[in-house]
């Protein structure tokens, strides 16, 4: 390259640098004239980038004098410059035009950001008085805002949790206020219920709402056949009457039951799913039988820690497919039995597909776990339940009477692990020898068996 081609190329490298520069200014960037000029430029750089590019691949040659053109040539020339002429017009088309379209686009922009302003203006509205009518001395107006809050609670998707937890807070309320019984009261806290059915039934709208019951008192109590998607809290809460019935209900987020008192005749949670998330209780007290048939635990954790149960615990076809069921540290005035459960499954089927391709099987495995629980008067069985790829754990057990069985009806890769079990008022019948369960009398173990055994088949 030359010293003039270098000299181009600087040339160049300026104009780049105090375009750049003068772009940087808001006020020049939003000027048409600049927005125009900064196209032409960006064409002119184009085109002078093609043709030097073109002029050095062909050897920088020199152009001919002007009389060896002819007559068609000169007009070929002319033509060319006025394609180029019709070229630069275009950009400047193009410039006007996107300036249009930005122009355009962040009016829209605009108009949406205020449409949305008015919306929240207008829920907001309708929330203060939806939340004025709930704290009227009228049960007509009370009732009438129950329906105000759910409705407002339908149509708003960024407040729906604020409009649960004040419907919840009412009830919580109701609990302690002062008013005069006959008031209608009862009539509102029952349309509040009523309103969280239609609303959590499956493909409702508020599944996915998170709701904090702790501390409330529940009679009667029907969660039945709902869906919790988000987090449910019933920590503190006292349940009583006939019956707490949780059967059939879905349960996707984490359900917490702490120093949760199950007072009612029956607390039933027959076939419920837990799915995708956990189950807690703890410190929890089950005054009465629990019937929990046809539970489906489907990757999730269903823990029960430090709990008292003082009626028996109905397990039948129970599945844990994939996921853990735990009794940990709990004491047991009733049996626990599991009869006709499932503790893992093949999702995949047979194995020889995935060891063609060098890949683990697809296994389900379920867990049930009773460690450090006590039974007083009471046992554990585990009988004609199908174990394949699941695992049952029983270890650091005390019983006081009653009977321990663990007899599966299908063993396809099982493991049983039992270990430290104090059973010298008990029944023992299970397939593990008893050196490696038995406590003797001072509390250890007969013989050295700490390491848990696994049967294999």
């Amino acid at each position: 390259m030359g010293p003039w081609q270098w000299s181009a190329v600087a040339g160049v490298a300026v104009v780049v640098v105090l375009v750049a520069l003068l772009l940087r200014r808001q006020s020049l960037r939003d000027s048409m004239t600049v927005s125009i000029l900064g196209w032409l430029f960006i064409a002119v750089l184009v085109g002078a980038s093609a043709g030097g590019l073109l002029l050095w691949l062909l050897g920088w040659p020199r152009p001919p004098r002007s009389s060896a053109f002819t007559t068609t040539e000169t007009l070929d020339l002319l033509k060319i410059a006025l394609a180029v002429v019709a070229g630069f017009g275009g950009v400047v088309i193009l410039s006007v035009n996107h300036r249009k379209q930005r122009f355009t686009e962040k009016a829209h922009g605009l108009a949406e950001n205020q449409d949305d302003r008015e919306k929240t203006k207008l829920f907001n509205e309708r929330f203060a008085a939806a939340a004025e009518q709930l704290a009227h001395d009228r049960a007509q107006v009370r009732l009438a805002g129950v329906y105000a809050m759910a409705g407002l609670a339908d149509d708003w998707d960024d407040g729906r949790q604020k409009c649960v937890e004040v419907l919840i807070a009412y009830l919580r309320l109701s609990e302690t206020n002062d008013r005069a019984p006959g008031a209608g009261e009862d009539e509102v806290v029952d349309t509040i219920f009523r309103t969280f059915r239609d609303r959590l039934s499956i493909g409702g709208t508020w599944c996915d709402a998170d709701f904090d019951f702790t501390g409330m008192t529940f009679v009667d109590a029907d969660f039945s056949g709902l869906l919790f998607g988000g987090a449910v809290s019933f920590d503190g809460a006292v349940f009583s009457g006939a019956e707490t019935s949780f059967a059939g209900t879905w349960f996707t987020g984490k359900l917490s039951c702490h120093g949760t008192e199950f007072g009612a005749t029956t607390t039933n949670f027959a076939e419920a799913c837990f799915v995708n998330g956990s189950a807690e209780f703890v410190g929890a007290s089950f005054t009465t039988a629990l019937n929990l048939s046809g539970v489906l635990i489907d990757n999730a954790t269903v823990d029960f820690y430090r709990c008292t149960f003082d009626g028996p615990v109905d397990s039948v076809y129970l599945r844990v497919n994939p996921g853990v069921l735990r009794f940990e540290l709990c004491t047991m005035s009733s049996s626990l039995d599991f009869q006709d459960a499932l503790f893992g499954t093949l999702r995949s089927g047979p194995d020889l597909w995935n060891w063609l391709l060098g890949r683990p099987s697809d296994k389900s495995r379920g867990l049930l776990a009773v460690v450090g629980c006590t039974f007083v008067a009471a046992g554990l069985t585990v009988d004609d339940v199908h174990l394949e790829h699941g695992q049952i754990i029983v270890t650091d057990l005390t019983l006081r009477g009653g009977a321990l069985r663990i007899r599966p009806t299908e063993m396809r890769h099982p493991s049983i692990i039992a270990r430290r079990i104090d059973a010298r008022d008990a029944t023992v019948d299970i397939p593990v020898p008893p050196r490696f369960w038995e406590m003797a009398p001072e509390g250890r173990a007969t013989e050295a068996g700490d390491t848990p055994p696994q049967l294999s088949t």
